[in-house]
């Protein structure tokens, strides 16, 4: 989880910078997709999705500052004006609790470049989940470039590489069993 994590900081750090904080300020509403600035940001998000397998989702998110933990997603990668309505994405202005999903993320997000230590359950599955601050000209972090990486893959993955060595040990743990019964 941690290699994981860092390379997706990584990642996310590196892309962070090439979002122009001003194209953010208008995109506040689901209507606002339509911008050239909201098409513009969709475009780069779906580039670094697009350019590192890794990636499952690529998406920007803000604090409300109505509550401490509860942030909006201001473009998602997924989520087009044509198809909005539809529960699978997160149109500009959906706010998203973010404290019990992504404390690292609610905690530091707007500070420096993080990932999640723990998996992320939520609506749109399991993910690793990291992300980078958008800086506005003083320096201050106004916006998260998050990148999530689905764990199936992960687990698919552990799996694998450990199923030989679990047999293994379950055979010879049977076999050392039945050799202690049959004395």
């Amino acid at each position: 989880k941690e290699e994981i994590g860092q390379r997706l900081m990584s990642t996310a750090a590196t892309a962070a910078p090439e979002i122009d904080y001003e194209d953010l300020k208008p995109l506040r509403f689901a209507r606002d997709m339509k911008r050239p600035e909201y098409k513009s940001i969709h475009k780069k998000l779906n580039e670094i999705r697009n350019t590192n397998a890794n990636i499952s989702y690529t998406y920007i998110m803000r604090p409300t500052y109505d509550e401490v933990s509860i942030w909006e997603f201001v473009v998602d990668a997924d989520t087009t004006y044509k198809i909005n309505n539809s529960s699978d994405t997160s149109p500009t202005g959906m706010q998203y609790d973010l404290l019990p999903f992504s404390p690292e993320m609610n905690s530091y997000g707007l500070e420096k470049p993080t990932y999640e230590k723990d998996f992320i359950y939520d609506q749109w599955g399991v993910s690793i989940s990291a992300g980078a601050p958008i800086y506005n000209i003083d320096g201050i972090g106004i916006a998260v470039l998050g990148v999530d990486m689905d764990v199936s893959d992960v687990y698919e993955e552990v799996n694998n590489r450990f199923k030989p060595y679990i047999w293994f040990i379950v055979t010879f743990g049977l076999l050392l069993v039945a050799r202690l019964f049959s004395l």
